[in-house]
């Protein structure tokens, strides 16, 4: 029996230890998985490019775009064949300081990400003729630069709150008065996430690449990069010692093991890189093509870092796939070459189908064939496949082995809708069977080599960069989340909802990462009436979070209080306009023996400083 006994308490043990690693490994799992779907949220932003709106309900000039316009996103303003990573120039602005103090730094970054200028700013009163001239000065050189470097968007870092906001709109109205007016064109102003200059002005990279630099310049560059590329820039914060990466808002759980969270992440970004592609030239040419690299299929951080030293590499000798394969046969076999360099898209400088260019080396017919599918990310295994069917949605050539090089240019000449109608009309279930029997490919690398033939060179899976979600600038801004009533049946698919409101969040006081769901009763006191921008009523809530309650009839619609409301906003603005009378006649001070003005009114009990307050929230908006 004592024996049995014994037995029973060693089993007991073991499962328990068992039972616990078990639950231990379950949620560093769910953890994982919850940091590599937000992970996934930042990665999924493509290059900047402007788009074409649709519709017509879509305010144009509104600073962010809601959920429900993603189909307005799809739409590119222009040919979708060309790379427009290596076509970006972002200025960039960061607002550093305090409420009473601040400064602005603006950098100018090309397409390759070096900063070729900076520019600060010191925040001026525009009220006083000092100030005025002031800016006007600063305006001034502001436009000597971007008429010098040309940028194709003005990013403004989401950081700061409130002054941040007036920062936003100061600069719209920087790009209307002078430079339209100075260099004839517009200039976008957008926001952009102030998370990436966060973690990159004290990380490794950000000391190897910038050790004198000023933390701010180097958020101001960061969050550049970011805009111009945004999955490039987030290879940027991979490195073994920092784990930079673990910065950003990916939604980690308290506890959870760091180590199997960072695994996780790797593996995330390195099916985004496979999955997306990078211009072989913008890789190249970065001062961390190493950590970007690390992620192409096949390599790791220790070969991609013998890739860069191989002489014959370089980002204006690369003209095609083949090229890069022979020069980095060596580095790990033709097996490893055969797989990273799918990863990588190759776009000539020069036009491979002109003949007559003297600059342009002589190639073969099947050299110049497979120059437009190293645009692509099909391997280099699938490119007779893909020969024939390009033929076929050119419709130009039969399926059969001859292949014209005229496909190409057709192609080309074709956008991307015109390729897919035309792939629609051409290919049947007749060809794909063929084509699989032929080549021994499966449908479903059939498939791929079609998206690909459609794109031509295009990411597919990121959308093009336009504007931040409003749920995204809100937390940026405030450290606020919000999560509607739908919303919290799926986390990972919360989104911020934009509308009417009765709770406003105040971005002028930054607190603590905030979490705040519809439906929640939030306790609040009165702390006084604002008059400007628009009357409001300022309230202190128990979550450590400023909001006001706007004084419009449907944010306001107590019949009985209202009208006792708005006299006191008349009272308030008439004292107000008496003081300000005063201090002009004074030389900007008050009288000392200023009698008190309208003594005899007193606000009403629900308007005193520390009346309570009780509301539901409704809806999260910024203004």
């Amino acid at each position: 029996r004592e024996y049995y006994i014994e037995i029973t308490k060693y089993l007991s043990g073991r499962v328990t230890k068992h039972v616990r690693q078990a639950i231990v490994y379950h949620s560093n799992q769910v953890a994982a998985q919850v940091s590599m779907t937000e992970l996934g949220k930042w990665a999924c932003e493509g290059p900047y490019q402007p788009t074409k709106l649709v519709l017509s309900q879509f305010d144009e000039t509104a600073p962010t775009w809601d959920p429900q316009y993603n189909v307005v996103e799809s739409i590119p303003d222009g040919e979708a064949a060309v790379e427009i990573a290596g076509n970006a120039r972002v200025c960039s602005a960061v607002r550093s300081g305090d409420a009473h103090s601040s400064t602005v730094t603006f950098a100018f970054c090309d397409e390759f990400g070096t900063c070729n200028a900076q520019l600060t700013w010191v925040e001026c009163n525009v009220s006083r003729p000092d100030g005025r001239a002031t800016h006007q000065r600063q305006c001034q050189d502001l436009l000597a630069l971007v008429g010098r470097f040309t940028p194709n968007v003005i990013a403004v870092a989401a950081c700061n709150g409130s002054r941040t906001a007036m920062l936003f709109r100061a600069l719209r109205e920087f790009v209307q008065n002078y430079v339209v007016p100075g260099l004839f064109h517009t200039i976008p102003v957008v926001w952009v996430p102030y998370s990436p200059g966060v973690i990159f002005r004290h990380s490794d990279a950000a000391n190897r690449e910038l050790p004198n630099a000023d933390p701010t310049l180097r958020s101001a560059i960061a969050c550049a990069r970011y805009l111009r590329d945004p999955l490039m820039e987030l290879c940027r914060y991979f490195e073994p010692n920092s784990r930079a990466i673990l910065g950003l808002p990916l939604g980690i759980q308290r506890g959870a093991d760091m180590n199997v969270v960072y695994k996780f992440l790797e593996r995330e970004m390195s099916l985004w890189v496979s999955a997306t592609g990078f211009s072989a030239k913008s890789v190249f040419a970065q001062s961390h093509s190493e950590q970007v690299l690390q992620f192409c299929a096949g390599l790791g951080r220790r070969k991609a870092k013998a890739l860069l030293t191989v002489n014959s590499i370089s980002s204006q000798n690369i003209t095609s796939r083949t090229v890069l394969r022979q020069a980095t046969t060596h580095i790990g076999g033709g097996a490893v070459t055969m797989n990273f360099i799918s990863t990588l898209r190759v776009f000539p400088t020069v036009d491979i189908m002109n003949d007559n260019n003297a600059n342009v080396d002589p190639m073969s017919a099947d050299e110049k064939c497979a120059m437009p599918l190293d645009r692509t990310l099909i391997p280099e295994a699938m490119y007779p496949a893909a020969e024939q069917l390009a033929g076929i949605i050119a419709r130009s050539a039969d399926f059969s082995h001859d292949f014209p090089a005229i496909a190409w240019t057709i192609l080309d000449s074709m956008t991307a809708e015109e390729r897919f109608a035309s792939h629609l009309v051409n290919i049947d279930d007749t060809h794909l069977v063929e084509c699989c029997t032929l080549f021994e490919l499966n449908p479903n690398q059939i498939s791929f080599i079609l998206d690909e033939l459609i794109a031509l060179g295009a990411e597919r899976l990121r959308r093009n960069f336009r504007k931040m979600t409003t749920r995204r600038l809100v937390q940026e801004l405030t450290g606020v989340t919000y999560y509607s009533k739908s919303d919290l049946v799926d986390r990972s698919n919360a989104l911020m909802i934009r509308g009417s409101s009765n709770m406003i969040a105040n971005p002028s006081k930054l607190s603590a990462d905030l979490t705040l769901q519809e439906g929640d009763v939030l306790e609040c006191a009165i702390a006084g009436v604002r008059l400007k921008p628009r009357p409001a009523i300022r309230l202190r809530t128990n979550r450590d979070l400023e909001a006001v309650l706007g004084t419009e009839e449907r944010d306001f619609d107590d019949a009985v209080r209202r009208p006792q409301m708005l006299e006191y906003i008349e009272v308030l603005q008439e004292i107000q306009d008496e003081r300000d009378r005063l201090k002009e006649a004074n030389g900007g001070n008050l009288p000392d023996n200023m009698r008190p003005i309208r003594p005899d009114y007193k606000p009403p009990s629900f308007l005193q400083v520390g009346a309570p307050v009780y509301g539901e929230i409704l809806s999260l908006i910024h203004i």
